[in-house]
């Protein structure tokens, strides 16, 4: 359903048709960089709207996503730009200064993402086959917490991502209104955003003063009306 809410963030709402517009309009532009299936698009953006188009959009274009957040020391946000050497950066102006980019990557700014003279016209959805798109090729990379030394990528293809959410629908069949709760920078963000999208409910963001509160958190959920929760059992026996 086009007019279905795809997504919200406090009292803002986007559909499932404006989510697949915004998303393909930069999917497109993505191509225009060079984006093709392995190739990596590194995503720094704070927590907001603009983050689950700018994932949608990557995988679009068959490249791969790489989340940094914005929270993570300048010399870890460099090693991660420098290791995983992406196509484009997706970020917005006031982080762009932290980035450090190779003459290669291309810097893509979302901040105002409707305004942006590449979201002016409307764009075909990228055909997967077209693109050559197959499940060993890879979905995103993300970082180990670098206990051990300096963080290490884990590349994940599609083929296992699929699977996972296949299962998912089976055993949890039906919509339903979902916190995305866990940073993009971990696996779990994945299963969150695309169980709800593949399942036709609505992904409810969550503001970042509110992910470490957990008092306010318990409070703030049980206004939202959630119906599925993906929660570490240590904030799980917090909040309950």
């Amino acid at each position: 359903d086009p007019s279905a809410a795809a997504r919200a963030f406090g009292a803002q709402r986007l559909s499932y048709g404006g989510l697949a517009r915004q998303a393909n309009q930069l999917a497109m532009h993505l191509r225009t960089l060079g984006v093709a299936p392995d190739e990596r698009v590194a995503i720094c953006l704070e927590s907001g709207p603009p983050m689950v188009v700018a994932i949608l959009a990557t995988l679009k274009a068959g490249g791969a996503y790489v989340p940094l957040d914005p929270a993570y020391p300048d010399e870890r946000l460099a090693h991660m730009l420098a290791d995983s050497a992406p196509r484009v950066l997706l970020t917005q102006e006031r982080l762009a200064a932290r980035l450090p980019l190779a003459a290669a990557c291309a810097r893509v700014l979302l901040d105002g993402i409707g305004q942006a003279p590449w979201a002016q016209a409307a764009a075909p959805c990228p055909d997967a086959q077209a693109l050559g798109l197959r499940g060993e090729h890879l979905a995103y990379v993300i970082y180990t917490s670098g206990s051990t030394g300096r963080p290490k990528s884990v590349a994940m293809p599609h083929r296992g991502l699929v699977n996972l959410l296949a299962w998912q629908r089976e055993v949890l069949p039906g919509a339903a209104r979902t916190l995305q709760f866990a940073a993009p920078g971990f696996d779990v963000a994945f299963q969150e955003i695309f169980s709800t999208l593949a399942g036709g409910g609505t992904l409810v963001l969550l503001p970042d003063d509110l992910r470490r509160d957990l008092p306010a958190l318990a409070v703030w959920l049980g206004e939202q009306q959630l119906e599925r929760l993906f929660l570490p059992c240590i904030a799980l026996n917090a909040l309950w």
